[in-house]
């Protein structure tokens, strides 16, 4: 080769502009694709309306008819969501309605070790006026869950979706906790309030479904949490 010509190949190479065959880690540097973002967690649950019947039979109840449930976490908050078929409480049982959504909760306590507990969000529309929701867990998986919490940041809107906000320490949601198992169940009820205070009482359900679906604390949801 002439040396002019060596020389000059030399100091191209040193520069890191020498054509293909003369700088092999240039021609095979390539990018990384950025991996797709996790869809967000939506619709848990789901149920076919038109089912909200007395032991089956006569007509369909549009506010005790569920069509769809989802449970999200923040930083601050978990949000429980079901959806019914409507939001008109004239439409239900004129005793009033409880409704309940349940699942199992599974997380690491500070000793590192995993445990499993069963919690549940209640919602009562009273017939002599007004609503509230309630909090209640359970260890055993035989024994469901009973409200032994106020929540007051529970409602039900004009298009029957029920939402309960909960601060994630009164629901001792670990970071890392995982949420499975969701069902929901709207009941025939006996709920009133009077000046002495209020009462509530569930028979036969009149609707119920049970989800397949799983979540993770901090995912993304179409249910917005804090």
């Amino acid at each position: 080769m002439n040396r002019r010509l060596a020389v000059m190949t030399a100091a191209l190479a040193l520069a890191g502009i020498v054509a293909p065959g003369y700088g092999a880690g240039a021609a095979f540097a390539t990018s990384k694709a950025k991996a797709p973002a996790p869809k967000p967690s939506c619709l848990m649950l789901t149920d076919p309306s038109g089912d909200a019947k007395i032991a089956g039979q006569g007509s369909n109840y549009p506010v005790d008819d569920i069509v769809s449930a989802d449970l999200a976490t923040g930083k601050k908050t978990i949000v429980g969501v079901l959806r019914l078929a409507s939001g008109d409480t004239a439409s239900g049982i004129p005793t009033g309605a409880t409704y309940r959504l349940e699942w199992a909760q599974t997380q690491k306590g500070a000793g590192g070790v995993t445990s499993t507990f069963y919690a549940a969000f209640f919602f009562y529309v009273y017939a002599t006026g007004g609503v509230s929701g309630g909090y209640g867990t359970s260890t055993n998986p035989a024994v469901a869950p009973s409200d032994s919490t106020p929540v007051t940041r529970a409602t039900m809107d004009a298009n029957g979706v029920v939402t309960w906000v909960l601060d994630r320490t009164d629901a001792a949601v670990a970071k890392g906790a995982k949420f499975a198992q969701l069902s929901a169940e709207s009941t025939i009820a006996a709920n009133y309030r009077v000046s002495g205070g209020s009462g509530h009482s569930s028979s036969e359900a009149i609707d119920d479904a049970v989800g397949h679906a799983s979540y993770t604390d901090l995912q993304r949801s179409c249910v917005r949490a804090s």
